[in-house]
């Protein structure tokens, strides 16, 4: 009986399941629990959110569905739990709702075959249907035959079509065709009536017998002639008759199961109609813990658990391994020593057992034990400290005894005679040491005897004479080390010696020792030099256990060996002893328990102190296998005895979960399932998966392997010990997280479950980031090329524009070059030289040609460029007044204004714009005035433009049009009109706005007073 209350939230369990994933649940009167075998989920109300999480911590019925969803009836009202998304719906009484639970107190639930879920409450039966939500309520009427005998339903079992019922006062069977209800009450007068009123449970078995439960004995239904079998009063008379049935079960080898409310747990074999009672005692701890039984269950194991009001859980291992451990009591019916170094039978199947304190000889047929041990005579044992037992097989009644510290005995059962062999300075002929490590009797019937540090000794017992054999340096020959441990002779009479340091191979007739040594630099040389057991098999391969290498299969002709260790699942590499069962599997001693070995499929099956092995660590030569095939194993906590057919293997495939899931070690509350997909983002990729194998037999022994596919390079082992698998940055992918478990057998659930993850990558790395940037790119490059094409085009059309424009701009600065040069100008011109020539005015004349010349040279040279410096244009100006004026006989004054900002030497401006409107001033203004004329030019700077102001005190605009018109001439001034056409051009050519303003100026009378026109032009530095 094994107690699991480690973590258990309360000792009182009321009901058990194992649902579809494999988990135990237990409820309680504090808390459900949910087991994994390693840890217990506790799930208690939030009474913060008490509407969306489980009703009550009071737990009185616990229930699946076909559909996987946790039905749990506690003390306040009916909860519908959903493993896959952890959440709970809740029924309860609503007074002034009849279709709602009939009350709160929700005792049994149980599922017809359509779907329906019933439930049995302190005051009424309900079917709920779980699609509408609506519930039914049956109710006790008096008045109706047919209708429930008790408001209270203490338990309800679907059973073809049917509905036992159990309640208060008597057992109902509910038609679900007809709804009608049929009862069965105690008759005190009819000794084949149920026992009593009082229902406590209902279980029907696999012979469709069903099985009542009272507060009054248990309960046989036969249907065939409607009458009850008190079981507990026909077959435990002496039982007290108000045994308190409160549950029944049936395990899968037949057996019922019957818990009572006082007296234990009661195991029946209806077909031998026995009883087996388990209640508690104080003085065992492997007893139940308390004798009020709530509540029994079978899992998928075989296990049996049993809930108890006040005492926690129980666990029955139905395949608890049959190791017979054998140590010391305060008992004389037991062995004498836990430290046990040798066993073997004699003809009578007696077992001698060496130990640290003599020799124990075990009666199997009587099971008691006799003992010889060292007392303080020469007729008795050398030592206490046995180290091997031989029965000599061709001597009759002789035993040899080899002690650690006191040589070697022979005692001789007849006579009850000791004789001492042990070592002696001055004889050459006895022991070389004192302190022996083994013994064997070949088939000759002589004795081989290993000992520490002295070497190998022989001694024929007919002769009474030792050989001895010690290593030597100089001779390869010789035996490889002083310290031997194992002597075998194999099937053909060669003898085989383990020693400290290596394998050897004795040759009867050469006396040689040929040695197998352990070689770093070959892989097939047996694995250690420290041999602590030699074994033949029927193919002639030789099965080697060392000291720190493991199983060695050696092969005699190749002399090459193939290494078991802990890599292929051996419990530990220290291996003292190899034995062949009858059905050809061997059993290994180890240093961390004994190990099954199947030689066939290479597998091991491993046994520790949890299955009943006597200790961890065994010792070398304390192994035997007797005639019946039993066998015996020795070490450091007494002996452990079995028949290899008693040792039930677990057979269960073990389900496998994922118990918990965590980013960044932080646990995320959600419920993974066999091939589910994680969804994780690029920055969740530090992530951890908690896994369990779901067999509870011993969850502690069970194994795991791991892999993540796509970033493991292979399976990882592990055990209970480490049940996770971390994983840190895990680069954006998809991955497969794969995990499968064994039993405490080793038995695999090989297919195991898988995880899907998908972690998706940043969205500068995803493939619609990939695609829009290509689609963007290629749209760039289309766009740049379409707006450079746009721009050449553009370039092209505003170059052709602006040839164009220049073009106009040359044609009108040739317009404006003629206008300045016409045939008019050149003609008055001369013949202003020539009447300064006639008028014999000398030098006036050579003065206005000086002029005149330098007048042609500027305009032809400014004619030349698109920009002239102020300062030229100016000059150019100045020129042609001063022609005028002589022209005109000085009719008129000029006065030049330029403001200091302006500094013409470093300022160009576009040539031939002044000199028009120059012009228009002098001939239509100031040559028409009589007398007094005067032209003013000013010259300022505004921001980025030159202000060029022109004024004259002529006639005015209106009154040079009249004397046009009384000449009957309608000439425009050709040269502003090609001018203002040149400041258009330019306007459109540039960003610069030229602008002209001409201002007719008036007196205080309204008469004329001359123009004024403003020339805005833009200019650039030099």
């Amino acid at each position: 009986m094994q107690k699991t209350d480690k973590g258990l939230s309360q000792n009182s369990v009321t009901s058990i399941i194992q649902d579809k994933e494999g988990y135990m649940w237990f409820g309680t009167w504090d808390g459900l629990n949910r087991f994994d075998g390693y840890n217990f989920l506790i799930i208690r109300p939030d009474y913060f959110y008490a509407k969306s999480g489980i009703s009550s911590p009071s737990i009185r019925a616990l229930f699946q569905d076909k559909e996987g969803f946790i039905w749990i009836g506690t003390e306040l009202g009916l909860n519908k739990y959903d493993p896959k998304n952890l959440n709970f719906i809740q029924y309860k009484n609503i007074p002034s709702e009849n279709n709602s639970l009939s009350n709160d107190f929700v005792n049994t639930i149980c599922e017809d075959e359509n779907g329906f879920i019933w439930i049995g409450t302190n005051d009424g039966l309900n079917k709920l249907d779980v699609k509408t939500g609506n519930i039914s309520r049956f109710y006790l009427d008096p008045k109706n035959a047919n209708s429930i005998s008790n408001n209270t339903i203490n338990q309800i079992l679907y059973d073809n079509n049917s509905l036992w019922i159990a309640t208060q006062k008597g057992l109902n069977l509910l038609d679900l065709k007809t709804n009608n209800f049929s009862h069965f009450y105690h008759n005190s007068d009819v000794k084949t009536s149920i026992s009593s009123d009082v229902i406590n449970c209902i279980f029907i078995d696999k012979e469709k017998n069903t099985w009542i439960g009272t507060n009054n004995g248990l309960n046989l239904y036969n249907r065939q002639h409607n009458q009850f079998i008190n079981y507990f009063k026909k077959l435990i008379p002496d039982s007290r008759l108000n045994n308190d049935v409160k549950s029944i079960i049936q395990d899968k080898q037949g057996m019922l199961w019957i818990g009572t409310m006082g007296n234990g747990l009661y195991y029946l074999n209806s077909k031998k109609n026995t009883f087996v009672t388990f209640t508690n005692n104080s003085d065992d701890k492997e007893s139940i813990s308390n004798n009020y039984v709530n509540c029994i269950y079978e899992d998928k194991s075989g296990n049996i658990w049993v809930g108890t009001a006040w005492g926690g859980l129980n666990k029955i291992d139905n395949q608890s391994k049959k190791f017979r451990h054998f140590f010391h009591l305060n008992d004389k019916n037991s062995i004498n020593n836990n430290l046990v170094w040798s066993i073997t039978s004699d003809k009578k199947g007696n077992i001698w057992v060496g130990t640290s304190n003599g020799i124990n000889i075990y009666n199997k047929k009587t099971n008691t034990f006799s003992f010889i041990t060292h007392q303080a005579n020469n007729n008795s044992l050398g030592s206490n400290n046995i180290r091997m037992v031989v029965i000599d097989h061709k001597r009759d009644g002789i035993v040899w005894i080899a002690t650690l510290d006191a040589g070697m005995d022979k005692y001789n059962l007849k006579t009850k005679t000791f004789t001492h062999y042990t070592h002696n300075d001055i004889d050459n002929n006895c022991l070389t040491t004192n302190r022996l490590m083994s013994l064997y009797e070949d088939k000759f019937g002589g004795l081989w005897i290993g000992t520490e540090f002295g070497g190998l000794c022989t001694f024929n017992p007919e002769t009474n004479k030792f050989t001895n054999y010690q290593t030597d340096a100089k001779n390869p020959y010789s035996i490889s080390h002083n310290t031997v441990y194992p002597v075998y002779e194999d099937k053909n009479g060669v003898v085989w010696v383990g020693t400290y340091r290596g394998l050897n191979r004795f040759d009867r007739t050469t006396k040689r020792f040929y040695r197998y040594m352990h070689d770093p630099k070959n892989n097939k040389s047996i694995s250690s030099d420290m041999i602590f057991s030699i074994y033949q098999d029927k193919n002639g391969y030789y099965w080697l256990g060392t000291m720190g290498g493991g199983l060695n299969k050696f092969n005699p002709v190749t002399k090459e060996a193939i290494h078991f260790n802990e890599i292929n699942g051996l419990p530990s590499n220290v291996v003292y002893a190899t034995i062949e069962d009858k059905n050809g599997d061997y059993w290994l001693s180890t240093n961390f328990g004994l190990s099954k070995f199947n030689p066939s499929t290479e597998r091991f099956v491993n046994f520790d102190v949890k299955d009943g092995v006597q200790s961890h660590e065994f010792n070398f030569g304390a192994s035997y296998i007797d005639q019946e095939g039993e066998l015996f194993f020795g070490g450091m906590n007494g002996m452990n005895a079995f028949y290899p057919k008693e040792i039930v293997m677990n057979k269960n495939i073990p389900d496998i979960t994922i118990t918990s899931f965590k980013l960044f070690n932080s646990e995320i509350p959600l419920n993974l399932d066999d091939n589910d997909t994680l969804h994780l983002n690029f920055n969740e990729n530090f992530f951890s998966f908690e896994f369990a194998s779901l067999d509870f037999v011993n969850a502690y022994k069970n194994k795991y392997a791991f892999y993540l596919e796509n970033f493991d390079k292979r399976w990882n082992y592990t055990d209970a010990l480490r049940r996770f698998a971390d994983y840190t940055a895990v680069p954006p992918g998809t991955y497969i997280f794969r995990v499968k478990g064994s039993n405490n057998d080793g038995v695999w659930n090989e297919k195991g479950i898988k995880i899907y993850i998908q972690i998706n990558p940043p969205w500068y790395k995803t493939i619609w980031f990939y695609i829009s940037s290509i689609l963007f790119i290629i749209a760039s490059i289309w766009f740049t090329m379409v707006w450079r094409i746009k721009k050449i085009r553009k370039k092209h059309e505003v170059e052709q524009k602006m040839l164009k424009i220049q073009k106009q701009l040359f044609e009108l600065e040739q317009k404006s070059l003629r206008l300045q040069m016409n045939p008019h100008f050149l003609f008055n011109s001369l013949n202003s030289i020539q009447s300064f020539v006639i008028e014999n005015d000398i030098d006036k004349a050579i003065h206005y040609l000086s002029r005149f010349s330098q007048l042609m040279r500027l305009i032809l040279n400014n004619s030349q460029k698109t920009f002239v410096l102020l300062e030229d244009e100016i000059k150019v100006i100045k020129l042609y007044i001063d022609l005028e004026k002589l022209r005109y006989d000085n009719i008129f004054d000029f006065e030049l204004k330029i403001d200091d900002e302006v500094e013409e030497e470093f300022i160009e401006i576009p040539p031939m714009i002044i000199q028009p409107y120059v012009e228009n001033a002098i001939i239509h203004g100031l040559v028409n005035r009589k007398q007094g004329g005067k032209l003013q030019i000013e010259i300022t700077m505004d921001e980025d433009f030159i202000i060029c102001t022109i004024q004259d005190n002529g006639i005015g605009r209106k009154a040079a049009n009249k004397l046009k018109e009384q000449s009957g001439m309608s000439h425009k001034s050709s040269g502003m009109l090609i001018t203002q056409e040149r400041l258009d051009i330019l306007n459109k050519s540039g960003e610069d706005q030229l602008s002209v303003k001409i201002i007719d100026l008036e007196n205080d009378d309204g008469s004329s007073a001359g123009t004024r026109i403003e020339l805005k032009i833009g200019y650039q530095d030099v």
